[in-house]
């Protein structure tokens, strides 16, 4: 019979390679069309994620630049609120000692008397006298042997705080422009019978205090302190 002949049995054994030779190919064509689709599924992963942290890096970069902007419009506001104008010049209560005094020996008149030396060692400055007061006047406190600005209190219709504040300003005025006040208070003489002399409107910032002296409903003295010392 022809199963008996050898050359029967190599074709049939060449055939029975031949189709696992077939099977493993496709096997193994199946093995790495696999690997590829997950090599490129894992791909994709990682690039989302990438671009995940490339947003999440952003949006914490953003936040810091708008806190950071936000400090420093806060300190621009504040350190403009510590400006005002007298006959024309602006000053700010942030300035030295020295930088005031050159700009009010310029256009202000000292009045008699003045400077004068306090039993402390600090020097008080008076300019523009008037019949009860002074327009314009400068105290110091000493802090490490040097002369500080501790107060500039302003009176008259010369002078105008950069908020557009002024003498005779109604507290109405002066509540819109600076927002509700840090403290109110009430100035009284000193006696048997104190006597109310007016309310000290206080607007109290990390570098000084604003205070204004309001009398009859209207601002009657603008005052700048130090936060190195009491308000009256």
């Amino acid at each position: 019979a022809n199963y008996k002949r050898p050359a029967f049995w190599i074709t049939l054994a060449s055939i029975a390679v031949f189709i696992a030779v077939g099977v493993c190919f496709a096997t193994s064509r199946t093995s790495v069309a696999a690997s590829a689709a997950q090599v490129e599924n894992g791909s994709e992963e990682i690039q989302q994620a990438q671009v995940e942290a490339q947003e999440q890096t952003q949006e914490i970069t953003d936040n810091i630049q708008l806190s950071t902007d936000s400090s420093e419009a806060a300190n621009t506001a504040v350190s403009a609120d510590a400006s005002f104008t007298y006959k024309g010049e602006t000053f700010s209560f942030l300035d030295d000692l020295q930088t005031t005094l050159a700009k009010i020996d310029a256009i202000g008149k000292p009045s008699d008397g003045y400077p004068l030396e306090c039993v402390d060692g600090s020097i008080a400055y008076s300019y523009d006298e008037t019949e009860h007061d002074s327009d314009f006047f400068v105290g110091t406190y000493i802090k490490n042997g040097k002369l500080f600005i501790k107060q500039i209190s302003l009176m008259g219709p010369n002078v105008i705080t950069s908020g557009g504040i002024r003498i005779g300003s109604t507290v109405d005025e002066l509540t819109s422009v600076y927002g509700e006040p840090t403290a109110v208070n009430e100035l009284t003489s000193v006696g048997a019978e104190p006597v109310v002399l007016g309310t000290l409107y206080d607007f109290k910032y990390d570098k000084y205090t604003l205070c204004f002296d309001v009398k009859d409903n209207k601002v009657f003295s603008i005052n700048y302190f130090s936060p190195d010392v009491n308000c009256p």
